[in-house]
């Protein structure tokens, strides 16, 4: 593919197979396109026409909320009785990674409906990109991270006070940090401010198609195939341990109340049917002995039956 080439679709398929870049600009382009629909008085699809009603609504509504929530969460987490548990640390640094993601989105939304020009500056337009990566790429091994802790509360309980502690949380936190502050430098590098019909945009630089596309590639397995996979397994193992256990559980609740209700027989059989009887000799004779005789009482076989009706 010649890069030099201007003709629309083409760059719009390259653009999109940029997952880095894609994950702002995508929502750049839905904007554009539905202004530019309004602006000609086009027909449109009826999907486009309800996209058109509710995206403008839609977004900010999400992003509204998921700043709050994510804020609210971190909160919570950090400064609550639940900073002692490490699963707090983990969920505590996705919201703060849905909190940057959201952030970034919100600057694309406010540059499309209200001109507010921060994400097409240059500078910020790298920034931005860079952030969104950083955090898309954060948000899902942290959730994996996640997944991998509850796995080793479920399928070694003995080793979980060992394994899953508050420190531990807290270096996995920075290391995959650190991994997704290096892998995501590319994005710095494959951003621009071009000319597009008068105005300043943010967009790939020509002649990285190729490299964007391998890059991209990368991305997709490392940030969706890989995550996803170890995903499904590990709460697959989770759930056949929790059903495994609910059965298990529900066999010796049966037993014990087996055995408490033979228990509970066995006793009220001694207690009614061994109380001695004493017979003392008369005074003054040359010994004096107790003779144990035993009584024997009809009601044992209604008490069993009770019992064991019940």
């Amino acid at each position: 593919m010649n890069s030099n080439t201007k003709d629309p679709p083409p760059e719009n398929l390259t653009s999109q197979n940029v997952s880095s870049h894609d994950r702002i600009s995508n929502f750049t382009k839905i904007f554009k396109d539905m202004s530019k629909d309004r602006e000609r008085g086009s027909p449109s699809e009826p999907c486009s026409e309800w996209l058109d009603l509710i995206l403008p609504y839609y977004l900010p509504a999400v992003i509204l909320v998921g700043l709050i929530g994510n804020i609210l969460s971190c909160i919570v987490f950090l400064n609550t009785h639940l900073k002692m548990r490490s699963s707090s640390y983990y969920l505590a640094a996705l919201s703060t990674a849905d909190f940057g993601f959201l952030l970034s989105i919100s600057f694309v939304w406010l540059n499309n409906n209200f001109g507010v020009k921060v994400y097409n500056t240059n500078g910020w337009c790298q920034g931005l990109v860079y952030l969104s990566s950083v955090c898309s790429f954060l948000s899902v091994w942290l959730i994996v991270s996640f997944t991998v802790e509850r796995f080793i509360a479920v399928q070694y309980p003995l080793h979980r006070p060992r394994m899953c502690t508050v420190h531990r949380a807290k270096t996995v936190v920075l290391v995959l940090t650190g991994i997704a502050v290096l892998f995501n430098t590319y994005s710095f590098f494959a951003v621009e401010m071009k000319i597009d019909q008068g105005e300043e945009v943010c967009e790939m630089r020509d002649g990285y198609d190729e490299a964007m596309r391998i890059i991209s590639i990368i991305d997709a397995i490392l940030t969706l195939i890989v995550p996803l996979f170890l995903i499904i397994i590990m709460n697959t193992m989770i759930m056949k341990n929790l059903l495994k256990f609910g059965e298990s559980l529900e066999r010796s609740s049966s037993v014990s109340r087996s055995d408490r209700r033979d228990q509970f027989a066995l006793q009220w059989f001694t207690k009614i049917n061994s109380n001695p009887a004493t017979i003392e000799t008369p005074i003054g004779s040359p010994s004096q002995e107790t003779v144990p005789t035993y009584r024997r009482t009809d009601s044992i076989t209604p008490a069993l039956s009770t019992i064991y009706k019940n």
